[in-house]
């Protein structure tokens, strides 16, 4: 009676860890796909006028640098 206790739980076991593998290899599919787990975006947009702005020169706002030009 214990062996069978043993064995089912060993069986249910495999079973979740199986399945956690492929729900893990899923979300770092899905995510590689969309570029999820990227950590840049690209922000294209035209402006009238742009004097004194150079390529390199930093992007604030609030006091808090967000990006480059």
């Amino acid at each position: 009676m214990k062996t069978i206790h043993i064995t089912r739980a060993v069986i249910v076991g495999v079973f979740i860890f199986i399945a956690i593998i492929i729900f893990v290899t899923g979300v770092l599919i899905v995510g590689t796909q969309r570029n999820t787990f990227s950590k840049s975006v690209i922000v294209k947009s035209v402006f009238a006028d742009v004097n004194g702005l150079q390529p390199g020169n930093n992007i604030w706002l609030s006091g808090v640098k967000i990006g480059v030009v």
